[in-house]
């Protein structure tokens, strides 16, 4: 075998030392061969374990749903090794309350709605906080939780009646993760968040991490994606706000000024990050005709103005009904320096067959059944004060539309 190697018998005479050459050779190709040969084994190995794991209905959701390269599964496995030298800052410990009576207790009883969610007292749990000084940082250190991920459990559950088992709730735009991890202690919903800002997804990792350490089925259920969601395949400037790592903004430092000239808002070195459209993570072209989307129970979408984007990069799982329920903010001067509005952005849900509500309770009254007088939502009013005044406000959508929807936008 040496000698074909080499090309040709080796001549006579040859010394000592050339024959031990050639066994040399000779012996690195035959463990070349069963490197290879042993290689192929585990990939096939491999292959069928994903293929048998899918039939039993085990295989992890990052394998299921993402068809994006191996480094997303590594980020998902180790996210603290994923980011690499863009290390974030030192944790600041808090205990997240998720066990109070806002998170803990299921929505009113209402005609033809149950809890699918499993029925257990939620977990407190620690969360990694930004230094003094960030404004959702100190109000988690002096209430145990972010007031705006209260209303979050209750919308899942409803949608989970829509959706059926397995569907996961998407937190887009997670910043460090309070939403997630309350969604996390509260229910028992796989929950995929997207953070774009490598601060946030340390901040955000640590505190995923350290709740699987306690909990370790809660590592099959998180999955965490460095990415913004966007309407284009592409990347942008984050530039984070000072003192509100939540109201960053994405896009050109026009987009940045705009809004600054707007609120007053100030902001640090602007890093680039990863932009990719949901349905193409989501739900890829190639498996459009023969996989139905996944199940979303409940999407909480809060992106400081890329809300309209966001949408548009999700209009083939929107149009399919694939999202049951959604809790989107509506910050007027943010989505005008994006080049959006509140009234384009109430358009686009309910060209995808959405219903629009002011709350949760009124979701859960009204749903998609007759309006009775008084209960309906009025967006536009809502819209009128955020133009007045220069507020946000959240929306609350219950799709209603059966089949396949086209956007009209």
């Amino acid at each position: 075998f040496g000698r074909l190697l080499l090309g040709g018998s080796s001549p006579a005479g040859a010394s000592t030392t050339s024959r031990s050459a050639l066994l040399f050779v000779a012996a690195a190709a035959v463990l070349l061969v069963l490197a290879l040969l042993l290689h192929d084994d585990r990939r096939v190995s491999t292959v069928r374990r994903r293929r048998k794991m899918r039939a039993s209905g085990g295989e992890p959701l990052s394998m299921m749903m993402l068809s994006e390269p191996p480094s997303w599964e590594a980020w998902r496995i180790d996210p603290a090794e994923s980011l690499g030298s863009r290390a974030s800052a030192p944790c600041r410990w808090a205990a997240l309350l998720a066990g109070g009576d806002a998170i803990t207790a299921p929505p009113a009883p209402v005609p033809g709605l149950g809890l699918p969610l499993a029925a257990r007292a939620a977990s407190n749990g620690s969360l990694c906080l930004r230094p003094e000084g960030d404004l959702l940082s100190d109000h988690v250190v002096r209430e145990g939780r972010w007031f705006e991920c209260d209303d979050l459990v209750p919308l899942l559950a409803i949608g989970a009646l829509a959706a059926g088992p397995g569907a996961v709730a998407l937190d887009v735009g997670a910043n460090l993760g309070a939403c997630t991890m309350q969604l996390l202690l509260s229910t028992d919903a796989p929950v995929v968040a997207f953070e774009p800002g490598a601060a946030n997804l340390g901040l955000l990792s640590a505190s995923v991490g350290a709740l699987a350490l306690r909990h370790p089925p809660v590592r099959r259920r998180a999955v965490l994606l460095p990415l913004a969601l966007g309407d284009a395949n592409s990347s942008f400037f984050l530039h984070p706000a000072l003192g509100n790592a939540g109201h960053s903004v994405l896009g050109s430092s026009e987009s940045a000024e705009s809004l600054s000239r707007w609120d007053g808002s100030s902001f640090g070195s602007a890093e680039r990050v990863v932009v990719r459209q949901a349905d193409d993570i989501l739900w890829p072209r190639q498996l459009r005709r023969e996989r139905l989307p996944p199940p979303v129970a409940m999407m909480k979408i809060d992106v400081e103005g890329f809300e309209c984007r966001a949408l548009h990069g999700m209009r083939r799982l929107l149009g399919a009904g694939a999202v049951k329920t959604v809790k989107v903010e509506v910050f007027e001067s943010a989505l005008r320096a994006q080049g959006c509005s509140g009234s384009r952005l109430q358009q686009l849900l309910l060209g995808s067959g959405f219903r629009l509500f002011q709350s949760v309770e009124q979701l859960a009254l009204v749903g998609c059944g007759r309006v009775p007088g008084g209960a309906a939502a009025d967006p536009d009013a809502l819209q009128v004060v955020a133009v007045a005044e220069g507020l946000p406000y959240n929306l609350y959508g219950l799709h209603c539309r059966r089949g396949h929807a086209k956007s009209r936008t």
